[in-house]
């Protein structure tokens, strides 16, 4: 019998998720998101961007990541977009 460690136990499930739809989609939009707050910086830094609208802009990109992943854990996100300040 070959022994198996916790870490590929992990890998396996988390292999097992990437087949899911819902995750694909939480996956391009984690990535989605991760490129529009890259140019909501790079503009703020700039000058083009006040903070207000960075904040608002950042705010609206959290409550669609969060409602992303709410559909992929079934609804349980306990950092969903109620808790972005």
């Amino acid at each position: 019998m070959i022994k198996t460690s916790k870490l590929d136990n992990h890998t396996a499930q988390k292999y097992e998720h990437q087949a899911n739809a819902e995750y694909l989609i939480y996956i391009d939009t984690l990535q989605e998101f991760s490129v529009q707050l890259s140019f909501i910086s790079s503009l703020t830094a700039a000058g083009k961007l006040s903070a207000q609208e960075s904040h608002s802009r950042v705010k609206q990109l959290w409550e669609i990541l969060c409602a992303s992943k709410d559909r992929l854990e079934g609804g349980g996100f306990a950092g969903g977009a109620n808790n972005y300040n």
